[in-house]
């Protein structure tokens, strides 16, 4: 709430940058919600539940969509945070007033130099990637980034594994089934976030041998299909664990995203490709999250 009200008020691109870390520091509560759902409901309405809360991220993603590019273009960019931090006020009430109150207190310590040594790990690696096209792969600047990324990163999994409550436990990795589960999640992760970064920009591009030239309300309205697709895909994985296991239907949805994948890269002109591709990449979302 506070890096929506922040975008919508404060000048300059640095500001906004900061409150856009807020807002992704924020978005992480998201996954919350499928533990609080598992600590007040049991069984299938645990599963029900969590397939709606899925298909209810791709609802808020579809309206984000149709309603972002719209008002980017007829009225001004702040005015998207604006909503955005309405609808996160209303929402944050509802949960205050509805949620039961988790019973009984527990207490632990926080990972500080853990989550300092992964942010630092992520920024350098964000930062080296984001100057390459700029200076180049011989640019000593890349270089350095991505060795104190390394550094960073090892300092981390030595902090991790010295931690009495660690970030993230490391050893749990030695299971096959966590390790293979935390793969697939980064795949996940890497395919959802990939396709709703690249394909905007693929839409407006103007000139060279790709891209549709389209303004922000259409590339908007061309986006809705995978919230859409998102929406559908939530409750129809809770319907689908009742009949396979949960790591078929996320495989399914894995699936889903990388022939959305296939379909961009042969569709590169051609728009009912990329809209093709935009519907089972939103679908494929649904499915692998809620599954897992």
């Amino acid at each position: 709430l506070l890096g929506s009200v922040g975008a919508a008020t404060i000048p300059g691109l640095p500001a906004l940058i900061v409150c856009r870390a807020a807002q992704g520091a924020g978005g992480a509560v998201f996954p919350l919600s499928f533990a609080i759902a598992r600590r007040h409901l049991e069984g299938r309405q645990a599963v029900r539940a969590i397939g709606a809360l899925t298909g209810t991220f791709g609802l808020g993603s579809t309206l984000g969509f149709a309603g972002g590019g719209w008002l980017a273009q007829v009225v001004s960019w702040r005015l998207i945070f604006g909503a955005g931090a309405v609808c996160v006020a209303i929402a944050s009430a509802l949960v205050i007033s509805t949620v039961p109150r988790a019973g009984g207190t527990v207490r632990g310590t926080v990972d500080w130099a853990g989550a300092l040594f992964l942010g630092g790990t992520t920024l350098c690696v964000l930062l080296a990637l984001t100057l390459v096209p700029q200076v180049g792969w011989s640019s000593p600047a890349p270089a350095i980034l991505l060795a104190a990324a390394a550094l960073a990163g090892v300092l981390w999994v030595r902090t991790e594994l010295h931690h009495d409550e660690p970030l993230i436990d490391l050893r749990v990795l030695r299971d096959r089934m966590v390790l293979w589960m935390n793969g697939a999640t980064v795949a996940l992760g890497w395919g959802r976030f990939a396709s709703l970064l690249l394909l905007p920009l693929l839409l407006t591009a103007r000139g060279g041998h790709v891209g549709f030239a389209e303004d922000a309300t259409v590339t908007g309205l061309i986006m809705v299909p995978s919230g859409i697709g998102g929406a559908v895909g939530g409750p129809l994985a809770g319907s689908l664990s009742r009949h396979v296991r949960p790591g078929l239907a996320m495989a399914t949805g894995l699936g889903l995203i990388a022939a959305s994948g296939v379909l961009i890269a042969a569709g590169l002109h051609s728009i009912g490709l990329v809209i093709a591709a935009i519907t089972l990449s939103g679908l494929g979302s649904g499915i692998a999250t809620q599954a897992s």
